[in-house]
């Protein structure tokens, strides 16, 4: 899910980072959705998981802030219900079993309103099921970002536009917000990027595409190539990339 600045590129982040929507497929297993049930995919990207959930017999209705994801995810999945939607302005009163979210909630700046706004989706004594990236999150990988941006421009770099809480400070949110968190872990998960010796630079492109934008094409590859030389020993084993991802994995029920 992407603020108003949609940014996102739905064929490469399927092609090039399927392993968003794959390392997801165990929330669903954490979620149990029934058959019957009204399930809300709080967002949905390019609708993988989506799909995924309606295979056990429930009504599932994926949300995203990027038209261009709802698209492609409308598109992919014709038989899924897709709405472009604002996570902290959602529209839906006590109407369902349960919300789920795959690495989201770190892309939204006001996480009080947004968990204020799924309580409300939510019947009482439902939950929220949700895995996200907390506290030192691609760490590495920002820290390199702002230094080579620092070294070769004039304009340095600053990962604002995400939010990795401690789970004990996002648990204080859910229970603020009117939910009891039943689940509340947070893991080192290092993951393979995919495109091999490419896979830094694609997730880069993905995920952080203001860089292309902010910087001339000369400032862009120098800060790249600087990231890589910076982070090889750490994060590449010879053949592929990884990313030092840090994810919070909880629970939480919607108080009656």
């Amino acid at each position: 899910m992407s603020n108003n600045n949609d940014d996102w590129q739905p064929t490469l982040y399927r092609h090039e980072h399927a392993f968003v929507f794959e390392k997801g497929i165990s929330l669903v297993k954490l979620l149990n959705p029934q058959p019957f049930e009204l399930v809300l995919d709080l967002g949905c990207g390019t609708g993988e998981l989506t799909e995924q959930v309606s295979r056990s017999g429930c009504f599932v209705i994926g949300v995203d802030a990027s038209s261009a994801m709802t698209y492609s995810a409308k598109n992919s999945f014709p038989e899924v219900d897709f709405i472009v939607a604002d996570g902290t302005q959602l529209c839906f009163r006590s109407v369902f079993d349960s919300v789920y979210s795959n690495a989201v909630i770190h892309w939204i700046r006001k996480p009080l309103q947004l968990l204020q706004n799924i309580h409300d989706c939510l019947l009482p004594g439902k939950p929220l099921v949700a895995e996200f990236g907390g506290e030192g999150n691609v760490e590495s990988i920002t820290t390199a970002l702002s230094l080579a941006t620092e070294q070769h421009t004039n304009k340095k770099w600053v990962p604002t536009k995400w939010y990795f809480p401690k789970p004990a400070q996002f648990e204080c949110l859910l229970q603020e917000a009117g939910f009891t968190v039943t689940l509340n872990t947070c893991f080192d998960r290092p993951t393979k990027l995919q495109e091999g010796s490419q896979g830094l630079r694609s997730w880069l492109r993905m995920f952080c595409p203001e860089l292309s934008r902010n910087y001339s094409k000369e400032e862009y590859q120098k800060i790249l190539s600087t990231v890589e030389k910076e982070l090889r020993s750490k994060l590449f084993d010879g053949t592929n990339w990884y990313a030092d991802y840090k994810r919070i994995r909880l629970v939480a029920v919607r108080n009656r």
